[in-house]
């Protein structure tokens, strides 16, 4: 690949990438207290007869009626009318945090982020990303694209998914 194309690639990178940090790193709006209904999986077929996916989310319930996909579920068993405050990110309003009352209130992470593994795999790609600014061979390119790739899908479920 040449200079020029590769310059345009991290720019790119960059760029979705900055979205996405500055949405988890801005300060979060609470809601006010409400009362858990319940947490539970919903699992929906999508696509084809010939090639059928079934998609499955995780959603947070709200005795308001309110649903909110997570990421994950709290670590902590809940019964139903505990009282939570739910936390949502400033630009996309993805729920990322969920404070829930137990003689104290308690933070707890349930975005996509909150995946030790994805957090990981998308910090490798931002320094692969910017590691190719400076250093470029054929070997630097394709882990590029394959940063490339994992970012982008990665920051694209955050935004319309999550």
């Amino acid at each position: 690949m040449e200079r020029k194309i590769v310059l345009r690639t991290i720019f790119f990178n960059l760029t979705v990438i900055s979205f996405i940090l500055l949405d988890l790193f801005l300060p979060y709006s609470t809601s006010t207290t409400e009362v858990l209904e319940s947490f539970y999986t919903s699992s929906t077929k999508t696509s084809s007869k010939r090639s059928p996916t079934i998609e499955y989310r995780k959603i947070l319930e709200l005795k308001n009626g309110n649903l909110y996909h997570i990421g994950r579920f709290p670590e902590k068993e809940l019964d139903k009318g505990t009282k939570i405050k739910i936390k949502t990110s400033a630009l996309f309003n993805n729920v990322n945090e969920v404070l829930i009352f137990d003689n104290t209130w308690k933070k707890y992470s349930v975005g996509l982020f909150s995946n030790t593994f994805i957090s990981i795999l998308y910090s490798v790609s931002i320094l692969i990303i910017a590691l190719n600014y400076f250093y470029i061979n054929k070997i630097a390119q394709i882990l590029l694209i394959a940063a490339t790739m994992f970012a982008t899908i990665t920051s694209m479920l955050y935004v319309f998914y999550y």
